[in-house]
Formats: structure tokens, C-alpha cells, sequence
């Protein structure tokens, strides 16, 4: 009986370890994101600068795409998040 309790706990702890690398993972990619993000930004300001006011319609729309992009990434870092807390919290 015993051996099946630590079977199961060493189960739970894999897959919640799983879980964190897998949020880890997901976390880098939306820091690479932003990273990305960023650049574009002081790219496209100095753009703007250089080229005149033609430039803000394809600056804007850009950024709009990027800034959905990275929404999208961070909801699933911090779903991840949310699911190892709830998860070592049970299993603790």
C-alpha cells in the first residue's frame, strides 16, 4: 500500500515539475517576444521621425500586432504559473 501512495505522489511531483518547465519555457518566449517588441518600437519611432507622419498608419498597425501577440503569450505563461501554484499546493 505504501509503495502505491509513493508511486502516485511521485507521479503528481513529475508532472508538476513537467508543468514548471513547460511555463518556463513559455515565460523565455514571451521575454524573447517583448524583447522583440521593444526593438520594433525604438525602430519604428525613429522611423517615424526620419520618414514624417505617412509612417504612423503602418507603425501603428504594427505594434497592435505585436502587442496581441504578446498578450497571448503572457496569458499562457500565467496560466502555467497558476496551474503549478494550484498543483503544489495540493500536493504539498
Amino acid at each position: 500500500m505504501q509503495e502505491e501512495i509513493a508511486a502516485i505522489n511521485l507521479a503528481k511531483y513529475r508532472k508538476v515539475q513537467h508543468d514548471l518547465e513547460e511555463s518556463e519555457e513559455r515565460a523565455d518566449q514571451a521575454e524573447n517576444a517583448m524583447a522583440k517588441f521593444r526593438a520594433k518600437g525604438r525602430t519604428s519611432s525613429s522611423l517615424t521621425k526620419t520618414i514624417g507622419p505617412a509612417a504612423v498608419s503602418t507603425t501603428s498597425t504594427t505594434v497592435s500586432d505585436n502587442s496581441t501577440a504578446i498578450s497571448n503569450l503572457l496569458g499562457g505563461w500565467l496560466r502555467g504559473v497558476h496551474v503549478i501554484q494550484f498543483a503544489v499546493g495540493c500536493y504539498s
